[in-house]
C-alpha cells in the first residue's frame, strides 16, 4: 500500500501506481511476499525512513528502476499507467533473447527471507543500506522420472484405483 494511503486512507490513481510496482516486485520474485519480516505495525515507519523492496535476483536493471519509481515518496513523481505501459513495453521489447525464465518447472522453494534489520536499532540514511534478503530458487526436474509430476490422466487414474477399490 502506498505511503500516503497509510497515512490518510485515501486512495488514488498514484497510490494504485504504488501497488503496481509492488505487484512487478511479485511477479519478479515469483510470488514471493512483500515484506514479509516487517511487521505490519511498523511498515509505515519503514517506508517514511526510505526502505524499499530490494531488487529481485533476475530482475532486469531498468525494470527494478521503473519499480523504484512506482515507489516515489511524493505521488507526482511517480509515473502514470501511460508512462508505465511504454516503458515496460520498452524494456521487454528491447531484450534479445538474453533475459527468460524457464516456466517449466514445476517447484519453486522460496526459502524464508532474512529479516530486514530492526527499525529501532538502525536509522538508514538511504534507501541504499537495506540488507539483501536471500531467496533461494530450486526445482525438480522433469527429465528425471523419479520427481517429475503425474499426469492429469495418471493422476485421475490412480485417484480412482485409491478411493474405489
Amino acid at each position: 500500500m502506498a505511503l500516503e494511503s497509510l497515512q490518510t486512507h485515501k486512495f488514488t490513481p498514484k497510490s494504485d501506481v504504488w501497488s503496481f510496482g509492488v505487484l512487478l516486485w511479485e511477479l519478479m520474485t515469483r510470488g514471493a511476499p512483500p515484506y514479509s519480516d516487517v511487521n505490519s505495525f511498523d511498515i509505515t515507519i519503514f517506508l517514511l525512513q526510505g526502505r524499499r523492496l530490494l531488487q529481485p535476483e533476475f530482475c532486469p536493471d531498468a525494470l527494478y528502476t521503473v519499480m523504484v519509481e512506482c515507489w516515489h515518496p511524493k505521488p507526482e513523481r511517480r509515473p502514470s499507467f501511460s508512462d508505465l505501459v511504454a516503458r515496460i513495453s520498452s524494456i521487454f521489447s528491447s531484450f534479445s533473447g538474453e533475459h527468460y525464465v524457464l516456466l517449466n518447472t514445476t517447484y519453486v522453494n522460496i526459502e524464508k527471507m532474512s529479516p530486514y534489520p530492526s527499525l529501532l536499532s538502525s536509522s538508514p540514511s538511504s534507501s541504499s543500506s537495506t540488507t539483501n534478503t536471500n531467496v533461494s530458487y530450486s526445482s525438480i526436474s522433469s527429465s528425471d522420472p523419479s520427481t517429475s509430476l503425474p499426469t492429469q490422466s495418471q493422476f485421475f487414474c490412480r485417484m480412482e484405483r485409491e478411493c474405489c477399490t
